[in-house]
């Protein structure tokens, strides 16, 4: 018997659907509106990524109320329903737009040059097949995770764990990892983050058409930057009718009263968030910076500041490193710009907003003169400062150095302008640093726009015995003081200009101690010690995930103090970061230093992890340079003379402790590498740079301040030693604890803490 062919609406969106159809007749009719959605995806060779998304409808859709978030190797979520995105990305420009049936194109920025011939945006950072993508509308341009919005499309798993090397789509194995996906013509919406069912298991019920690798680059642009859409889009008569407004519908001839529209608002009001969504906001520039350091992800940015005052400076980005993508705007230009304010990793700042040069040549608002120790404080973020300090430390690193008047040291970063690399950096030397502020790896830093922004002060007059060569402007300072000129001598004298030799050292003179000071004038062997103390690296939490907030805001690495109690003071804790093996000044232990025994104490990247973690009542340490490194890295504490105490060299990657713990499909420990566990060691008495001796935290975010945890232990509640924390019980349970507690009883028991009826 023949088969029979059904005809019918075949779109599964329309009203009148006809399920079994196998031919259209076009009788579809429908009554829900499209939206865009991704019509394309490539995961190709080297860089040849990119994301295509169409608009189906009739009219122009803005970008204004879109964006995109990702997912970095599977969402990780140790709660998969967390609807919690690793990235939400500033790729679509302000302004944009995707005209009625076509496409907008984010291109990787290293991807075929035939590629990049039709890319509306770049994004350097495109899925490697285990990256979710996701299509974000938000009605008020609320995005990131604490926002309003909706996701329209995704394409990978978007809240789970990672996938491994690709997702499986159409029933092509990692078909998300060196393939095309096509979107099949008759789909009109995107998935609304049910991926699975998008994916689908076979050709037939998947939304997309798996091409080869490199599919568009080997045929030709076939299908490349456009779509093929047979699908059904309803079409209505109300919509915005304000040509003024974000979400104009030029079709729309009946008002329903959905305008919105831009508020003009002072950066001000953004700093102290009174406002949400896209702003338009004005400013003198302040700096230009078209080399980044990675502080703002190596794109061009900008400060721009409104008149004077805490709160009244903001960063400004680009969409790459060019001067253009900031609009080519220099020093004394008054700008309009025109975005959504985010925040990178603690900086706040526009994301490649529209930019508006209105005038040139603009007087600059009065830098604030401020003690060094307010250069950390967060309203005075972008703003234009003055500092004047002596510097107490040349090279923290990085080509970074500190100025401090006391008050707490100021960091001075190369982002425009290396001063280290000009020479003109001195230990002692003052110096008047004028420059505007940013915040990167956890420190507040001062961002010098050239050599004119860091002003050496001192005797400019040869004749003088403390005649500095470098200075370029006379502070008053020429004197002829005789006295000590060793800041390590008891006798030091600060005013003192030409050394004559008074100076007095005392330490310890004898050569077999560990703290034999060969520069030394007087003996006082009292001070000499010949053990270090048992302090040991016994946790490191190196890169927290995002459940528990931001990276630097969490970081730590725990030590412990084993032995008796130990003063510590003037003690060093080096770390490496970038570069495991590349140890580099991290902190010094202030005076008075001293440590319990059977104490803990963490040393941490930044001031919000440091208060983060004194409110929890831990005894915290702060790093004045450095992080610990999400890649791996060293944590090393050693005396004032270089005797090491403890050094650890940790990795995210085996022999380390890397994946999580899982039990079918039961998360048992997390990964500590992005996935809430930490670093904990075994056993404190054994060898702790061994990897065999480290283990994920069983509990999420670590046991910072307080022993480590364990999977085994009594799980008795009933019982005396009840460990909540414990998976496993290793029979250690006691019940000595429980007996009759009413002394009047017979059988009162004076041991008994529990009272068992």
């Amino acid at each position: 018997e023949a088969d029979v062919l059904l005809y019918g609406c075949v779109l599964p969106n329309a009203d009148n659907y006809t399920p079994g159809a196998d031919i259209d007749d076009g009788s579809c009719t429908g009554s829900e509106p499209c939206n865009l959605f991704f019509s394309e995806y490539a995961e190709g060779s080297s860089n040849n990524k990119y994301l295509e998304v169409y608009n189906p409808t009739g009219s122009p859709v803005s970008l204004a109320l879109y964006t995109i978030a990702s997912q970095s190797n599977g969402a990780n979520n140790t709660d998969p329903t967390a609807e919690m995105w690793d990235f939400w990305n500033d790729i679509f420009p302000t302004g944009g737009s995707i005209p009625a049936g076509e496409t907008f194109m984010i291109v990787h920025p290293s991807a075929n040059a035939a590629l990049l011939d039709s890319a509306d945006a770049t994004w350097q950072y495109l899925s490697n097949g285990d990256d979710a993508f996701a299509l974000m509308f938000s009605a008020t341009a609320s995005f990131g995770n604490e926002g309003d919005w909706d996701l329209l499309d995704v394409i990978g798993e978007p809240y789970g764990l990672d996938p491994g090397s690709a997702w499986d789509v159409a029933g092509t194995t990692n078909g998300t990892q060196d393939h095309t996906l096509r979107r099949k013509s008759n789909i009109s919406f995107g998935n609304g983050g049910d991926w699975t069912t998008s994916a689908g298991t076979s050709a037939e019920d998947s939304e997309w058409i798996v091409l080869g690798n490199d599919y568009a680059l080997n045929n030709a642009l076939e299908g490349y930057n456009s779509h093929d859409f047979t699908g059904l889009c309803a079409t209505s008569s109300e919509g915005c009718t304000d040509p003024l407004a974000l979400n104009f519908d030029p079709t729309a001839t009946v008002d329903d009263g959905s305008c919105l529209f831009i508020p003009n608002v002072t950066i001000q009001e953004i700093n102290q968030d009174l406002t949400t969504g896209i702003v338009t906001t004005t400013g003198i520039v302040t700096g230009v910076y078209l080399t980044d350091d990675g502080s703002f992800g190596n794109q061009a940015a900008f400060t721009m500041q409104n008149g004077t005052g805490a709160y009244s400076g903001f960063w400004v980005r680009g969409a790459d490193a060019t001067a253009a993508s900031i609009g080519n705007v220099q020093v004394g230009d008054e700008v309009e710009i025109t975005g959504t304010p985010d925040d990178w990793y603690g900086n706040d700042y526009f994301p490649n907003p529209t930019i508006e040069v209105i005038s040139s040549g603009n007087p600059l608002p009065a830098a604030e003169v401020l003690a060094t120790g307010d250069v950390s404080l967060e309203e005075w973020e972008a703003v234009l400062l003055s500092i004047t300090a002596v510097c107490d430390n040349p090279d923290l690193g990085f080509a970074e150095w500190t100025i401090n008047d006391g008050s707490g040291g100021a960091r001075v970063n190369d982002r425009a302008y290396d001063a280290i690399g000009a020479g003109v950096v001195e230990e002692g030397r003052t110096y008047r640093v004028t420059a505007p502020t940013g915040y990167a790896y956890g420190n507040w830093k001062l961002e010098p726009r050239d050599s004119t922004d860091v002003v050496r002060l001192g005797c400019t007059d040869a004749t003088f015995p403390n005649y500095w060569p470098l200075a370029t402007e006379d502070d008053g300072s020429c004197a002829n003081i005789p006295g000590c000129t060793d800041p390590a001598a008891d006798n030091y004298n600060a005013d003192a200009t030409s050394d004559d030799g008074s100076c007095v050292i005392t330490g310890c003179t004898d050569e077999t101690a560990l703290n034999y000071d060969a520069n030394a004038t007087v003996s006082d062997n009292t001070a000499c010690y010949y053990t270090l103390p048992n302090i040991i690296v016994n946790e490191i939490h190196y890169n927290p995930c995002d459940n528990q907030g931001g990276d630097f805001d969490w970081e730590f690495v725990e030590f412990y103090n084993g032995g008796d109690e130990a003063d510590i003071s003037g003690y060093e804790v080096w770390s490496a970061f970038s570069n495991p093996t590349s140890l580099a000044f991290a902190m010094a232990f202030p005076e008075g230093t001293v440590i319990p025994a059977d104490s803990y104490f963490l040393v941490v990247p930044g001031l919000v992890a440091q208060a983060n973690y004194e409110a929890m009542g831990i005894t915290v340490f702060l790093m004045d340079n450095g992080n610990w490194g999400n890649g791996g890295g060293t944590a090393q504490l050693q005396d004032a003379f270089g005797n090491i105490v403890d050094a650890v060299t940790y990795d995210d990657a085996e022999p380390w402790p890397s994946q999580e713990i899982s039990v079918l499909g039961n998360i048992l420990a997390a990964s500590p590498d992005g996935g809430c566990a930490s670093l904990e060691l075994i056993e404190t008495n054994l060898n702790n740079d061994d990897a065999d001796n480290w283990q994920n935290s069983w509990v999420d975010n670590g046991t910072p301040g307080a022993a480590n945890s364990s999977a085994f232990g009594c799980t008795d509640g009933t019982s005396c030693n009840y460990l909540a924390t414990a998976l496993f019980d290793d029979g250690s349970c006691t019940y000595d604890c429980l007996g009759c507690t009413y002394e009047g009883s017979a059988n009162y028991d004076a041991d008994a803490i529990i009272d068992d009826g």
